[in-house]
């Protein structure tokens, strides 16, 4: 499997970084990147760790989410 990030992705990854980083630390908004990045990356080697996606059930694309804190990764 090969993990491609969308630009809207990377664009709330950004967002993400921003809020945190005024709302702690530049340290601790690293870190919950960091940490959510690694996640997505064992998605490499578990592919189906995920849930099936309901909401996009209909495209027929297969999509899965997996939730990670107060965020839902869907891939």
């Amino acid at each position: 499997m090969r993990l491609v990030y969308t630009k809207p992705a990377l664009d709330r990854i950004a967002e993400i970084q921003a809020y945190w980083a005024a709302q702690t630390s530049e340290d601790k908004a690293e870190a919950i990147i960091t940490s959510l990045m690694e996640k997505t990356r064992q998605l490499c080697e578990h592919p189906l760790r995920g849930f099936p996606e309901r909401k996009l059930a209909g495209m027929g694309k297969g999509y899965r989410g997996f939730l990670l804190g107060k965020y839902k990764i869907i891939y």
